[in-house]
């Protein structure tokens, strides 16, 4: 584990040495060649923190309009209306009897191994569980609605990790179907 930084300078990678590297507050290298760095960007007002190269502090707001949500795919099971969205991507679920919905956020992984990062393109709500097929790589996962949410990799995690459609290259990247076998 140690970072190694580079630069690429007129097509040719140069290594920048640590101490030089400015982090903001998220840990990303947002650095510019005089020396200035975005610090943050705060997701809640859209304020970007920016510090000059003489060293001066300065925030102002990114000009944004919310845009409606994109729902990428849809199952209905356990009382509940399930599902995907695209940019955010997040699972959710929305109780027909309460009428109250429930943010899942991104199911699909945990570290890079199991993250799949994509949208749900298919999913399947049986016995109880809700299990998913994503978009990048075929990645699988079970939810169990009525356990708390654990994320990482042990055997108790909700949603747990199932692993790819397929698991040598090339992956399936955009998985699309529903079946359940004798075993449920």
């Amino acid at each position: 584990g140690r970072q190694v930084w580079h630069e690429l300078v007129g097509g040719e990678l140069r290594p920048i040495p640590q101490d030089k590297v400015r982090l903001n507050d998220s840990g990303q290298a947002l650095a510019f060649a005089d020396g200035s760095y975005v610090k943050s960007i705060a997701s809640s007002d859209n304020t970007l923190t920016f510090i000059d190269a003489k060293g001066k502090e300065s925030s102002f707001k990114i000009p944004f309009e919310e845009s409606p949500t994109r729902i990428f795919s849809i199952e209905v099971g356990g009382g509940k209306v399930w599902g995907g969205t695209f940019i955010p991507l997040a699972l959710f679920a929305y109780d027909i009897a309460s009428g109250q919905t429930t943010s899942y956020g991104n199911p699909q992984g945990y570290d890079d191994k199991t993250a799949g990062g994509g949208e749900i393109y298919s999913s399947i709500f049986h016995q109880g569980k809700l299990y998913t097929a994503a978009y990048v790589n075929g990645i699988l996962t079970r939810l169990d609605p009525n356990k708390p949410i654990r994320r990482g990799p042990f055997p108790y995690a909700n949603p747990a990790y199932l692993g790819r459609i397929k698991e040598d290259m090339p992956f399936v990247q955009r998985p699309y179907g529903k079946a359940v076998d004798k075993r449920g």
